[in-house]
């Protein structure tokens, strides 16, 4: 079983909803894997944001339960991969700790390479059409989890 730690800022938009739908898929395959999240910037109890909620409500997944979490070192020890959602956040923990380099990806390696563009304070549209560049990455990474499975 892979846990899967997936980093953005505020943990209140991009990994939230990484994480839950990565759940779901995986519930979904009767695979293993589990996913958590956590920002770089968040505070720990928050709410997901109303337009991820919306978005990931439309993929029948419940987010009424997320609370959002603030990076730890403990977070970092417990999972298997770090994906971040920028280059930047990568960075950013690469520089604070570098003995966790070897776990750290972004999520768009999976797919188109890049960074998840932030839709913080945008609309429901600009929050979905992030959601399908996540997904996309998503289900590949989930696809290479089954092949190692396999």
């Amino acid at each position: 079983m892979k846990k899967i730690l997936f980093v953005c800022t505020g943990n209140t938009c991009r990994s939230p909803m990484a994480e839950l739908y990565f759940n779901a898929l995986m519930a979904e395959k009767g695979l293993p894997h589990r996913a958590k999240s956590a920002g770089l910037s968040a505070f720990a109890g928050g709410n997901i944001s109303y337009q991820s909620a919306r978005v990931l409500a439309e993929q029948n997944i419940n987010s009424s339960s997320f609370r959002s979490s603030a990076l730890s070192r403990f977070a970092l020890e417990e999972a298997d991969l770090v994906i971040c959602m920028t280059r930047g956040h990568l960075a950013a923990i690469a520089d604070a700790a570098p003995e966790f380099a070897g776990k750290l990806h972004t999520l768009l390696e999976w797919s188109s390479g890049g960074d998840v563009p932030d839709p913080f304070g945008g609309d429901i549209p600009l929050y979905a059409r992030t959601f399908a560049v996540m997904k996309e990455a998503i289900d590949a990474l989930a696809a290479a989890l089954t092949e190692e499975n396999a």
